[in-house]
């Protein structure tokens, strides 16, 4: 082979050899495009996705602490004020202050203070309830921890029967025997009804709900509830609440089980 074909061999070599890495090159910086744009797209995706997380959340927390908050300061006020009154409870019951022949109990204002005391948060918790729909509690912990809490309470006035069972042995609790109402007065722990059912527990907290103009609800005063307790409209709603409470031994029963 001449010096001739030999440098035409050379150069078509160094042709084609360029021309191949060329065309690796092409493709696979095309590839490595079609890579950042799919990455810069999920990126942008991802970011748009945190983007409209943060703003809804925002958005929620806002609807959440102004829809739920103040009632939520609300229910936390009146939660230290009935622990304040059981403990007064626990206390007079120890005293005998509670007996039936001379109960405080039977005074007017410490009856109807007792009944606004334990009626009044759960008011205030089925306002929260009925705000639900509109916010999302699990937003914040702590308000739904609180929440929480307040809604096992209120279901705890149904739970007579399930909070004798948690005693070892189980203590002996027939309310509702043939013979409760003649066997009572001699065995009241036994035979009186300790427990208030949920209906008769909604028909009273919903009488101490004011229903104002446009739609606007508040929670009863206890000057209010006191003013109008006479009334035969609250002295029905409340009655079959009451008669867990009126009765001296029972109320000390009553309160004796929610400590």
């Amino acid at each position: 082979m001449s010096d001739t074909d030999t440098k035409i061999a050379a150069v078509l070599i160094s042709a084609v050899a360029s021309l191949i890495v060329a065309l690796v090159s092409f493709f696979t910086t095309r590839s490595n495009q079609r890579d950042v744009e799919q990455l810069k797209s999920e990126l942008e995706e991802r970011r748009d996705e945190r983007d409209a997380r943060r703003d809804y959340e925002y958005e929620a927390r806002k609807r959440l602490y102004h829809q739920c908050g103040p009632l939520i300061f609300q229910l936390l006020e009146q939660a230290e004020g009935v622990l304040n009154r059981i403990g007064n409870l626990a206390r007079a019951a120890s005293r005998g202050d509670l007996d039936p022949s001379r109960t405080w109990l039977s005074r007017d204002y410490y009856r109807l203070s007792t009944l606004h005391r334990f009626l009044a948060p759960i008011a205030t918790l089925k306002e929260i309830q009925r705000r639900l729909t509109l916010v999302d509690l699990s937003l914040d912990p702590h308000v739904y921890l609180q929440y929480s809490v307040a809604r096992q309470l209120y279901y705890s006035f149904a739970d007579d029967f399930d909070l004798a069972n948690l005693s070892d042995p189980p203590l002996r609790y027939d309310p509702h025997a043939l013979t409760a109402e003649a066997d009572r007065r001699a065995c009241p722990d036994v035979y009186w009804q300790q427990g208030i059912p949920i209906g008769i527990l909604d028909n009273a907290v919903d009488s101490l709900i004011v229903r104002q103009p446009e739609g606007a609800r508040r929670i009863m005063t206890f000057a209010e509830f006191e003013a109008i307790a006479s009334a035969t409209c609250l002295t029905s709603s409340i009655h079959g609440s009451g008669q867990c409470f009126g009765e001296c031994s029972s109320l000390r029963r009553t309160c004796t089980a929610h400590c």
